[in-house]
């Protein structure tokens, strides 16, 4: 039986006293955020900017901006950036710059885009700390406040928290954010989970400014998705940053089926999305370590690329013909490692879009619809793979037959623990996942 020395006793009881101390400063801090006022008598200078672009919003818009001026930091500015609406957004702006002296509207003469919206935001703001949110979401109240007082604590260049979705008033966490935000974990960097890059969206965090400006901006202009290839800057850019398993941005699920689905067909919606990628790949490729230049690619080709595939089969040649081309050029960028991030259904979609095998893509995708996300394995050379009947059709090489690793990740579980004599005995069970 192992005994924990005293010198390593004092240790852990030290550490413990200073996580103690430090959640102490964090409390007291974020009392002082939340209870002193920005008043224009005083002049005093906003601990926060929050930049909000606004194109044609006029029935969410009120929710969302009553969530920013209700949040506990008051010290806080809303810069709202209206890009040429053509509805009544322009007259719900005008009316609560009238209402709350910490309100801004910036207007621009015609539509630009979010990028563009968001650095003319940033270009006027004043805060040492900023934040952007899109004009359909909201913001719990405690959010900023909490965010600013890790930051204040940890010294970190940003903080990230978790995301709750919002659709016909019910609320929900995606898989992904379950994941990304199971735990708090401050002044990590890149390296240390580069699963965190599996949440790339700019409303749920908030900047050092400094750093924004020197390391991550300005956002792109001119095309769709402007904020993933930033949001990954960051990522790799950063001394440190604070992943936060608190909700802080609800983000509202747009649920028109048709509406959707014709954005997802959209030749120029689908370019813009691969654009986006690839502008990131440019980035993490030249700065990232391969541990991490793995996790994003894999990431890219799990949950992006895949999802292409799926509206591609059903759609027309041109549409097909770009989805194919961006398979190959991720699945020539992507290394073994990068492979291992990958479910086994999306590597086989990507291996027959690759190839443009429309049909077998459609016959695969089905397949795993109905029979599950994981199927029937076999064990060769100490690798799980896939079992499919269909599979010598499919011509695609074994290694696409493989089971992530998350897929095949160990469950394991301590049922009983007793000393027996000098003996500890423990029971319990062990298995890996997928294996039949």
């Amino acid at each position: 039986m192992a005994f924990t020395t005293v010198p390593k006793l004092r240790a852990q009881l030290a550490q413990r006293w200073w996580a103690l101390a430090a959640s102490s400063r964090a409390a007291r801090l974020q009392s002082y955020l939340g209870l002193r006022r920005m008043t224009p008598a005083t002049g005093t200078l906003p601990v926060l900017s929050v930049i909000v672009p606004v194109y044609n919003d006029q029935d969410r818009l009120v929710a969302c901006i009553d969530s920013l001026l209700a949040q506990t930091l008051t010290e806080l500015e809303v810069i709202l950036v209206d890009d040429g609406s053509t509805d009544h957004s322009a007259t719900i702006l005008a009316d609560y710059v009238h209402r709350d002296s910490r309100v801004r509207v910036i207007t621009t003469r015609r539509n630009g885009g979010r990028g563009q919206a968001r650095n003319a935001g940033v270009a006027t703001a004043r805060a040492p700390y900023i934040t952007f949110v899109d004009s359909d979401d909201t913001i719990p109240a405690g959010a900023y406040a909490y965010m600013v007082a890790t930051l204040e604590r940890t010294g970190s260049d940003f903080a990230v928290g978790a995301v709750r979705g919002l659709k016909r008033g019910k609320s929900s966490r995606p898989a992904w954010v379950r994941d990304v935000h199971r735990v708090k974990r401050l002044q990590i960097t890149i390296e240390d989970f580069p699963d965190a890059m599996h949440d790339v969206i700019a409303c749920n965090r908030v900047f050092r400014r400094e750093f924004w400006d020197d390391a991550v901006g300005p956002f792109p202009t001119g095309m769709a998705f402007e904020d993933h290839a930033p949001m990954v800057a960051a990522y790799v850019r950063a001394t440190s940053f604070d992943l936060l398993s608190a909700t802080t941005s609800n983000v509202r699920i747009r649920d028109d089926p048709a509406t959707i689905w014709q954005q997802k067909h959209q030749i120029s919606n689908l370019e813009g999305r691969i654009a986006a990628k690839d502008l990131a790949w440019e980035i993490v490729s030249a700065e990232a370590s391969p541990t991490v230049v793995a996790a994003w690619l894999g990431r890219v080709m799990d949950f992006d690329l895949s999802l292409y595939v799926e509206f591609a089969v059903h759609a027309d040649d041109e549409y097909r013909a770009v989805v194919q081309a961006a398979a190959r050029r991720f699945s020539d960028r992507a290394d073994e490692a990068a492979w291992r991030h990958v479910r086994v259904d999306r590597k086989l979609r990507l291996g027959l879009a690759a190839a443009g095998a429309w049909v077998q893509a459609d016959r695969t995708i089905d397949y795993f619809r109905l029979n599950g996300a994981i199927p029937t394995t076999r064990v060769s050379h100490g690798k799980i793979l896939a079992h499919l009947p269909t599979a010598p059709e499919l011509r695609l090489p074994a290694e696409r037959f493989e089971l992530s690793q998350h897929q095949t990740s160990l469950a394991a579980c301590i049922a009983k623990v007793a000393w027996s004599g000098e003996v500890l005995q423990v029971e319990g069970w062990a298995f890996i996942q997928a294996l039949d």
